[in-house]
């Protein structure tokens, strides 16, 4: 078994990426559990706006980041034949043999 995520800080390029890598997967008949959500990470960052005076004015941000995998049960072949996707430069996919 194979288990490929795929992570990032854009929630339509994981959705879009999940589209295309499913459509990939059941044209070769290769059998797989997921997309499968992950709890996602969130990161919070005050900024003071004013350098010398007001600390109370500040801006708040965060960043989300979204993680879904895949486990696939598939042979060298396969493999390769994933591995020619091209994806979104935003997106980030590692890989783990279990």
């Amino acid at each position: 078994m194979i288990k490929i995520i795929f992570f990032s800080n854009n929630l339509s390029v994981i959705n879009n990426s999940m589209f295309r890598f499913l459509n990939k997967i059941k044209k070769y008949n290769i059998f797989f559990k997921g997309p499968i959500s992950v709890p996602n990470k969130k990161k919070f960052f005050d900024i003071i706006k004013s350098p010398h005076v007001d600390k109370n004015s500040r801006d708040q941000y965060e960043i989300i980041k979204y993680k879904r995998f895949f486990l696939l049960k598939i042979n060298k072949f396969f493999f390769k034949k994933i591995m020619k996707i091209r994806f979104s430069s935003e997106l980030g996919i590692y890989m783990k043999k279990e």
